[in-house]
């Protein structure tokens, strides 16, 4: 997969960066800049192109998956995500999910249906549908989540599945509300403060 690697150190945490639909491996670097010197940065470009935009899976409708597309391209991010952690020498146990709207969908479905290797997640404006059955204990697994109140693209009603779903499943969830489907400067704020607190 198409990629920009930043290495500081093999114990260093290392965030996997995933962008929303229309980005690309560049886009969220920006986000993550003040954080460089103290982490590594896998940044990837989604294999999906959709009229010209990229993204992580395919989709039938705007919040309709393609569940298919979702299993398979998450199988192929697992992989891609382990064999550049042995090429590039950087810890999966301190692996951190990092992701915005399509990218914050398939960063869950990694965190929820490979629970071995990924345990923490920050998500940003996700729109994620679908139901997980607690096979598993998910207590250690530790997530930091902005969600918009008038987010055109996910409800509220889609916002409170989501946060039931986590709650469920006894994620360690930190969560922060904006107004819509973004990025703030409150958010860098948010899951700095959280990165501080988990890897610090």
């Amino acid at each position: 997969m198409k990629h920009i690697y930043h290495h500081t150190s093999s114990e260093a945490p290392t965030f996997v960066v995933l962008h929303g639909t229309g980005g690309n491996e560049t886009s969220l670097l920006p986000a993550l800049e003040h954080l460089k010197t103290s982490s590594n940065i896998l940044s990837i470009r989604g294999n999906v192109n959709e009229n010209g935009a990229l993204r992580f899976f395919a989709r039938q409708a705007e919040g309709v998956y393609d569940l298919d597309s979702l299993d398979r391209e998450m199988l192929h991010l697992r992989e891609f995500i382990l064999k550049s952690s042995q090429e590039y020498g950087f810890r999966m146990d301190k692996v951190i999910l990092f992701g915005f709207s399509n990218g914050a969908n398939i960063g869950i479905h990694l965190l929820l249906h490979q629970p071995n290797e990924f345990n923490f997640g920050i998500f940003m404006a996700p729109l994620y549908p679908l139901e997980v059955e607690k096979e598993q204990d998910f207590s250690h697994k530790k997530v930091y989540l902005s969600m918009g109140r008038m987010d055109p693209i996910c409800s509220m009603e889609n916002n409170q599945e989501l946060l039931h779903l986590f709650d469920r499943l006894g994620i360690d969830l930190e969560l922060d509300w904006v107004t819509t489907h973004e990025l703030t400067s409150s958010i860098v704020v948010g899951y700095t403060n959280w990165f501080t607190k988990h890897f610090h």
